[in-house]
């Protein structure tokens, strides 16, 4: 478990699937993701579970109240390098949860951790344009910095947007 001010991050288990396919199936989250993808079933679950939880290169983690222990969302956290010296990472937010500073916390518990405990040198994202809640969480509140623009690389509602 790896603790932050009012959340801790746990490892993902089995029986979270229920929670992960809720997010998963949000099409509120899919669109600031700016994914176009059809809603998923328990099955397809099950499968990315099996596939995921496993990975060597992964961390699933659970964001979870430190004072209800309520689950309010889910960070993904990927090596991009054999090196292991640079990696990825997405936060979902419960939609019931946002805007609580959960985002914040757990962004900071877990870049605390990467660059502290594991020697990381880099970390990046990918955020859509629009998406001015994770713009906002990463480069406003975590002291992120825009590198780079993938233009048009995005497309939602019948027009292409860029990922940040």
């Amino acid at each position: 478990m790896i603790k932050g001010n009012n959340i801790f991050l746990r490892p993902l288990e089995l029986t979270d699937s229920s929670f992960m396919l809720k997010l998963l199936n949000d099409l509120d989250i899919s669109a600031l993701e700016g994914k176009n993808e059809f809603l998923k079933n328990e099955f397809q679950q099950k499968t990315w579970f099996e596939n995921n939880i496993v990975n060597e290169n992964r961390l699933s983690l659970i964001i979870v109240d430190q004072a209800s222990i309520e689950k309010v969302g889910y960070l993904s956290f990927k090596y991009l390098n054999h090196v292991r010296t640079n990696g990825h990472i997405g936060i979902k937010i419960d939609p019931i949860f946002q805007k609580k500073g959960y985002g914040t916390d757990s962004l900071n518990t877990i870049m605390s951790y990467l660059f502290l405990k594991m020697n990381l040198n880099r970390l990046q994202s990918t955020i859509a344009e629009y998406n001015k809640g994770s713009l906002k969480l990463f480069v406003d509140k975590c002291g992120w910095k825009k590198e780079g623009i993938l233009r048009k690389s995005i497309y939602s509602n019948g027009e292409f947007f860029d990922n940040v």
